[in-house]
């Protein structure tokens, strides 16, 4: 096969994806942001690469022979968390023996910028 090559992936239930059977040549990966997770690091695997890019993984040189590992595209959980709890000093840290409270109501409003 000659020319430019092209492909799409999508990721197992792990996460993991793979392209098999290519030629020689530099490649580029470019991941699709799934939503609900902020952008996370993005690392460039055993054959080098360009991490310039959010979401893009360019110049990876594949030589004949050669299979490149570890292209990875890191995600983080976006969310709030925190606790409804007895604060005994008044210091907004839950100490030891401050306990949580429970069946507390907790409203949550805003703007979805996507």
């Amino acid at each position: 096969m000659t020319g430019p090559t092209t492909g799409t992936a999508t990721t197992a239930a792990d996460g993991s994806y793979s392209f098999t059977g290519l030629t020689a040549g530099t490649y580029t990966l470019t991941e699709t942001q799934p939503a609900n997770f902020g952008d996370g690091k993005d690392t460039a695997g055993s054959l080098g690469g360009s991490t310039a890019v959010d979401d893009v993984i360019g110049n990876i040189a594949v030589a004949i022979g050669k299979n490149g590992t570890d292209y990875n595209f890191g995600e983080r959980p976006t969310g709030l968390n925190g606790q409804v709890f007895l604060d005994l000093d008044n210091d907004g840290i839950v100490d030891p023996g401050e306990v949580g409270i429970a069946g507390v109501v907790i409203n949550l409003n805003g703007t979805d910028i996507n």
